[in-house]
């Protein structure tokens, strides 16, 4: 190989190594999977780490407000028993009754994180969601993205659902959130009615498991004071629980 061929080659070479370093550090905050917000514990809640502060990560979280209660778990795959965590599960105990009452009325789901105190970063895009019975089966192909009596009704058409309305169709089925990526920390549900436009009539947030079980480790780890303040156990944060028992406590809200 001639000189002047082998030192064109090594400045490619550097070239190529300063390009590469560069892109490393432009990281970018909010790309999906980059940044793990949550944990990934083993399916009985402990932490697979074991050089972590982290003993056990609470599977589950309720939520309630204005008319609307239910609970979110992460979703463990009941055919390989293992965790997919792309997928949130959620069980409505309580929906508003414009639901069934108010054809313009729907729910949505947005998901949001908070890396650095005071600036939330939103998705802007409705979370997808699927409708599954709790013994498993699914029931559409084709995610929605809202809430309402006309996409709950085509859900019961399009199955044969006999004996199910929307007044009782949340008694055995459940809604699995798609897109909810460990980069998010909470899901921010919104009502709207289209007769009043799109400003959100309520907005209520739960934190997305899993997360540390101990407010007070989960608190070293997301310094931002509204996702502390959204932790099931942060009322009881300084009653000397050990990480078991705030486990425990977590477990209380999981769904059926």
């Amino acid at each position: 190989m001639k000189p002047g061929k082998t030192k064109n080659i090594f400045i490619l070479l550097i070239f190529a190594i300063l390009m590469s370093a560069c892109g490393a550090s432009k990281k970018s905050t909010h790309s999906s999977g980059e940044l793990a917000s949550r944990g990934t514990p083993n399916t009985d809640g402990s932490d697979i780490d074991p050089l972590s502060a982290v003993e056990y990560y609470a599977l589950c979280n309720s939520f309630s407000g204005f008319s609307l209660n239910g609970s979110v778990t992460t979703y463990l795959n009941p055919v390989t028993n293992v965790y997919e965590w792309d997928y949130i599960r959620m069980e409505l105990k309580d929906v508003p009754s414009q639901i069934e009452s108010t054809k313009s009325f729907y729910i949505q789901f947005f998901r949001w994180q908070e890396d650095t105190p005071g600036s939330p970063y939103y998705n802007s895009t409705p979370v997808s969601i699927y409708f599954q019975f709790k013994d498993g089966r699914w029931l559409n192909d084709k995610p929605i993205n809202s809430l309402s009596s006309n996409t709950i009704e085509n859900i019961i058409s399009a199955n044969n659902l006999a004996n199910t309305t929307v007044s009782n169709f949340f008694d055995n089925v459940v809604l699995i959130l798609s897109g909810m990526s460990l980069e998010y920390d909470a899901l921010m549900i919104n009502t709207y009615d289209e007769a009043s436009g799109t400003t959100a009539l309520t907005t209520t947030n739960v934190l997305l498991p899993a997360f540390a079980a101990d407010p007070n480790i989960y608190a070293e780890t997301h310094s931002a004071t509204s996702l502390q303040q959204l932790h099931p156990n942060f009322n009881i944060k300084d009653s000397g629980m050990n990480q078991w028992q705030y486990f425990q406590e977590t477990q209380n809200l999981c769904g059926n």
